[in-house]
Formats: C-alpha cells, sequence, structure tokens
C-alpha cells in the first residue's frame, strides 16, 4: 500500500478546481521516480492499481503517477475525501490488489499512514509527500512501515 499526497497546488476560486503547479509538477515527477527505483530495488510489488480523490489536483497527480507507475486499473473514489472517515479508507483495501497506490489529501492521508503504522510521531505528508507500508490489515497497527517521505524532494527517510 502506497498513500500519496497529491502534489502542490495552486490557487483557485473553489477549491475542487485548484491545480498542481509546474513546481508540483516537477517534484512529483522527481519523486515518483525515486519511488520507482526504491520499489525495485526493496523487491516491492509493481503498483496494480491506484484510486484517487476526483478533485484536479488528486486527479492530475494521479494520472501524472499512472503514467509513471502504470497500474493495470486506475479509478476516481468519493471515499477519499480530506476528512473522511478511516473506515472509508480502509475499505479501499483488498488483498487481491497486491500494491494499491491512493492519493488524496491532508489529514486524511497521514491519518491512515499514522492509524495502520501505529505511529502518530510520523510527520505528515506535505503536497507531493509519501508512504508505503506491506499493509496486512487495514487496523491499527496492521502495517509495517516500509518507505515513508513526507517530503516530495526526500527520496528516503
Amino acid at each position: 500500500m502506497t498513500v500519496w499526497r497529491h502534489a502542490e497546488a495552486a490557487a483557485a476560486g473553489h477549491d475542487v478546481s485548484r491545480p498542481i503547479t509546474a513546481g508540483g509538477k516537477k517534484a512529483l515527477q522527481s519523486s515518483a521516480e525515486a519511488f520507482i527505483r526504491w520499489r525495485e530495488s526493496a523487491g516491492v510489488a509493481s503498483v496494480t492499481t491506484l484510486f484517487y480523490r476526483p478533485y484536479l489536483r488528486t486527479r492530475e497527480t494521479a494520472e501524472l503517477l499512472r503514467h509513471w507507475c502504470l497500474p493495470a486499473h486506475a479509478e476516481a473514489d468519493d471515499r477519499l475525501v480530506p476528512g473522511a472517515c478511516l473506515e472509508d479508507g480502509a475499505a479501499l483495501v483488498d488483498p487481491e490488489r497486491a500494491h494499491v497506490l491512493l492519493v488524496s489529501h491532508q489529514p486524511l492521508v497521514s491519518a491512515l499512514i499514522a492509524l495502520w503504522c501505529d505511529d502518530a510521531s510520523l510527520p505528515p505528508l506535505a503536497p507531493g509527500g509519501s508512504t508505503t507500508m506491506n499493509l496486512l490489515c487495514a487496523a491499527r497497527g496492521g502495517a509495517e512501515l516500509l518507505r515513508h517521505c513526507p517530503e516530495p524532494a526526500q527520496t528516503d527517510w
């Protein structure tokens, strides 16, 4: 399971229509390339499924990650809203999927990571940050932290 916060977003009249910035795209590409190199060297399965919140910035982030990570399936899911209950995020976990990638917003992304890793001391994800876990069950303490990169330019932590 990888949880990724959307890339840096520009200001817009409505929150749902905030696009990612040119700097956000560049940082996301660097982070995605580092993620792919790490995933391959660590023997972590390729991303098989990508879920994202259908706001513009998460959709644009997901489209770029889909291009680089090549999941077999990608879809928008309204359960990934900011402030969603954690059970909704957990409902996206399916043991049949080898590696799920979730793209969403704060506070949901960091709350899921803290819950699954049972570690509230992990730094929250900044825009473009990501965390990969070996998720055994979608419950408190059900994951082993494999990689935590709270900043997009950070390639390891």
